[in-house]
This record gives C-alpha cells, structure tokens and sequence, in this order.
C-alpha cells in the first residue's frame, strides 16, 4: 500500500515541481529535493530511519544543480544547510535524541536547495504540522506520551510546501 502511494506522490511531486517552477531547470533541481523528501518520508514511516545514503545522494545533486544552474547563491545554499541542519542538531541536543540523525542530516539537505528563508519556514511548517498529527493521536488515544513519531514524513510535507507555496507565504509575511 506505501508503495503505491509513494508512486502516487512521486508523481504529484514531479508534476507539481513542473507546475510551480518558472523554468525547466529549477522544476528539476526542486524535483529532486521533492523526490529526496518523499523517498526519507516513506523508508522513516517503514523504517524509522533516513538512510545516510538518500541524505549523501541529495546534497551532492543540490550542490551539483546549483553548481550547473545556479537557482541559489552558493552562500544561500550554505546558509540554507547551516541553519536547517543546525537548528534541528539544536533541538535535538535540547530534547536528548527526539530527532534522529537523518531528520538532522535531511533539514541540511532542504537548506541546500531552498536557502535559509524557505528552509526556515519548511522547518516551521514540519514542527506545527508534527505537534498538531501528535496532539491529535494522543487526544484520539491513537498514541501515548513517549511513543515515537518519525518526523521525516513532517520535513517532507515541510519542503513541499516551501517549494509550492513558500515565495507566496514569504511575501505575504514579509508586507505585514
């Protein structure tokens, strides 16, 4: 059943990677950020884990997208990953191993393609979007206090919807 839906994302995310980009280069280079994210999404609901092999595969083709189309500004991409994989190694050190190395590792992945200003409202998105499937699973006894939830299915919906909607929601913030 995962594996179709995976398919069904993966296609949903293609084509709406195609959708909202304004050329053909940067509908590929967030493509594959969308693509990393669903794979980490689904292996993390199976597993429990983001294999350091996706991570690896998705910065070295950010960096190379960025390296032969430029969508970024290197210091962005930089900043992007400094911030994504640095707040979540906060977070991490402050709750004593509530996330897993991969949820680090991916927030560094999605600061490479997106830039800190996206990254930083996917990782908002990802934390609301967990708090509220969380507090909705202990409210309908689905959960208890302690269980564990992967939280790489949260960055992926997170991402996409920086890559969607996050230059809209930005602007809209930002004239407030």
């Amino acid at each position: 059943m995962i594996a179709y839906l995976f398919v069904f994302m993966t296609v949903l995310a293609s084509v709406g990677a195609w959708a909202a980009a304004s050329r053909p280069e940067e509908a590929v280079f967030h493509g594959i950020l969308l693509l990393v994210a669903l794979g980490a999404a689904a292996i993390d609901l199976q597993l429990g884990i983001i294999p350091d092999r996706l991570n690896l595969a998705g910065f070295g083709l950010g960096w190379l997208g960025i390296a032969a189309w430029g969508i970024i500004p290197w210091d962005s991409a930089i900043l992007g990953a400094a911030l994504g994989a640095g707040f979540l190694w906060l977070v991490d050190q402050v709750w004593r191993g509530g996330l897993g190395g991969g949820d680090i590792k991916l927030a560094g992945v999605m600061g490479v393609f997106l830039g800190p200003g996206l990254t930083a409202l996917a990782l908002l998105t990802s934390f609301i979007a967990g708090a509220l499937v969380g507090v909705g699973l202990l409210v309908t006894g689905r959960a208890k206090a302690g269980d564990t939830l992967p939280f790489g299915p949260f960055l992926a919906f997170g991402a996409a919807l920086a890559v969607f909607f996050g230059d809209r929601i930005l602007e809209w913030y930002l004239t407030l």
